[in-house]
């Protein structure tokens, strides 16, 4: 996602410039003390780090613009190396779970409340999530039996299926490069990791999460209306019942609204889609509020009053143990963040940051007024926005076209206007450059020759365009005699 830049655009990038210089000074610090140094070489080191990352931003734009690379059997190379990258991770992460998961003896509140007994009910939580959770889980138990091991790898199952539909959803709003980035943050980081090592919804809160954000990309990739908005906005609408931090879609949902695209899009139309998502969400949401008040046979009000009473502003929560642990990843993340710090200004005209600020600062507002309580995994978002938007600063950096993105369906609209200014006497017989199919055009469109011929030229009347005097009776006919028959003697 693009966006054209103006003045709100450059506030924030001030605040992320900021926040970014704080947080790289916090890694400073972390770094020295962690090395044994003074603390008063922290901001050296916080500025040579910064240095080391805006030089090799300046590298990365230097760098010639690779082609769109050979096709092997109709597939692009970059594709393969895409595939074979994230197949790679994917299997890496896999293999990490598992070994990590041989000797967990310890399942937690989650295992007990799910375990299969006679005449057990599982009763119904404040969030929604929980106990389909619990449901799911106790399914598992009823098919392979009271196995912790079943619903580890129920979890893990659960998360990397999550994962991968979110690198998806990141290709389509982002590019290739934030959802590798991603990727290998959520496959590598040791909290993410261990969150899927015990049994909690965690998982299961992301994977709802993934799906309407992946709704939400192929919103934005089709070029689709108001009614695929407002269903995406009735599954987050729905969803943000059940789990809360569902709601970071509504932002994420107005940016692709607001999104700078290839063609000319009608404010009206830009509305009617904010409409409808906006519209989904409170209808999905009451959705959600009447399906638990007639299945548990309770009134509406009070279902509504407890589901807000359970993520009302809490007790704060400081900054003090965000660098405890986890510096490698976590100065890895900040130095990336760097990157669009420079990248903000290469393009005179459009930016990528704004919409994917706005949303790690709505969901850090969350876990600081406290309102995402323990049962919210608010961590997972955090690090989602801040590797995506970690990736769209690397990418900024690279010159257009060296990680192709993948173009809206109006994108053969803007094509064929391209001929719009020219001869209408040459128009109707040229052919069309290509016809883009399913909303995206071929990587090597045809190459038409130009017609050798000459074209056929308007007809044009004739008219005196000279003054001349001319008598009224003036006769033009050449005079001939009347026995004059043209014969040939």
């Amino acid at each position: 996602m693009s966006w054209k830049k103006n003045v709100f655009g450059n506030l924030i990038w001030v605040v992320y410039a900021l926040c970014t210089a704080a947080a790289l000074a916090g890694v400073a610090a972390a770094a020295v003390k962690d090395f044994g140094g003074s603390l008063r070489l922290a901001p050296a080191a916080a500025v040579l780090m910064a240095a080391a990352a805006a030089a090799c931003a300046l590298l990365l734009y230097r760098l010639p613009a690779p082609g769109r690379g050979g096709r092997q059997g109709g597939v692009s190379f970059f594709l393969v190396c895409e595939a074979v990258f994230a197949a790679a991770f994917l299997a890496y992460g896999f293999f990490r779970r598992g070994d990590l998961a041989v000797g967990i003896t310890d399942g937690g509140a989650y295992y007990e409340a799910a375990m299969v007994a006679e005449g057990k009910r599982i009763p119904f939580a404040g969030n929604g999530a929980e106990y389909v959770y619990l449901q799911l889980l106790h399914a598992v138990f009823l098919v392979l039996g009271n196995k912790l091991a079943a619903g580890i790898w129920l979890q893990v199952i659960l998360q990397l299926l999550a994962v991968l539909i979110l690198y998806f959803g990141v290709r389509r709003l982002a590019g290739v490069l934030p959802a590798m980035v991603m990727l290998v943050f959520f496959m590598c980081v040791e909290p993410v990791v261990k969150g899927a090592l015990v049994l909690s919804p965690e998982p299961l809160f992301l994977l709802l999460f993934a799906c309407g954000f992946d709704m939400l990309a192929a919103c934005r990739e089709n070029g689709c209306g108001g009614g695929a908005y407002l269903t995406a906005g009735l599954w987050t609408g729905l969803t943000g019942y059940l789990d809360a931090a569902a709601f970071l879609l509504a932002p994420v949902g107005m940016a692709v609204v607001a999104e700078k695209r290839e063609e000319k899009t009608a404010v009206r139309k830009r509305l009617r889609e904010a409409a409808g998502f906006l519209t989904g969400i409170f209808l999905g949401l009451l959705s959600g509020a009447f399906l638990n008040s007639r299945l548990w046979h309770r009134p509406f009000p009070a279902v509504l009053r407890e589901w807000a009473g359970t993520y009302v502003p809490g007790e704060r929560r400081g900054l003090a143990d965000i660098l405890e642990n986890g510096l490698v990843w976590k100065g890895t993340l900040v130095v990336l963040l760097c990157f669009g710090v420079v990248g903000y200004w290469r393009h005179k005209e459009r930016e990528s940051l704004s919409g994917w600020v706005i949303t790690f600062f709505l969901a850090v507002a969350a876990w600081y007024t406290g309102i995402a309580a323990a049962r919210i995994p608010v961590f997972l978002y955090l690090l989602f926005f801040l590797a995506v938007l970690a990736g769209v600063g690397v990418s900024s950096c690279l010159k257009v076209g060296a990680l192709p993105e993948k173009k809206t369906a109006g994108t053969a609209a803007s094509i064929r206007k391209e001929t719009e200014g020219d001869d209408p006497g040459q128009a109707q017989y040229r052919p069309e450059r290509f016809a883009p199919e399913a909303g995206q055009p071929p990587e090597n469109p045809p190459r038409f020759f130009e017609n050798p011929l000459p074209l056929p030229k308007p007809h044009r009347k004739k008219v005196l365009d000279y003054d001349a005097q001319t008598k009224a009776d003036d006769d033009f006919d050449y005079p001939v005699r009347e026995d004059d028959d043209f014969d040939i003697k």
